[in-house]
């Protein structure tokens, strides 16, 4: 079950990193400065909250795995519905900002945790 979850998010991972790579109108530093955005915001959540939110390693796992991945779709669908004809329009390059953000700041409160239980 793990392994097919880390390899789910790494194809979508690969995805991501080609669509900056490639056809993105941010390039290779607006990965930078997505996941530069996802650290602050990792560092300001572990100033405003210092304690775990989810207690059980498993849970905390599973939520840091899924979260970028939900925050992703969610954001690629701001405004990718239009009202008139119902058409839907998933943007990758919107899905791929969000995901960056909050896999860098469930990374960071992950490690900040990890260096906290193991030193």
């Amino acid at each position: 079950m793990f392994s097919s979850i880390t390899d789910f998010l790494g194809d979508v991972a690969t995805d991501v990193l080609d669509v900056f790579g490639k056809d993105s109108r941010f390039g290779r530093a607006g990965l930078v400065l997505f996941l530069g955005l996802g650290v602050l915001a990792g560092g300001a959540s572990l100033w405003l909250l210092p304690a775990p939110l989810i207690e059980s390693f498993e849970l905390s796992l599973l939520a840091g795995l899924v979260a970028p991945i939900l925050v992703g779709m969610l954001v690629a669908g701001f405004g990718g519905v239009k009202l008139l004809d119902w058409q839907f329009k998933f943007n990758l390059e919107r899905f791929g900002a969000a995901f960056c953000v909050t896999l860098a700041l469930g990374v960071t409160r992950f490690a900040w945790f990890m260096l906290q239980v193991f030193s």
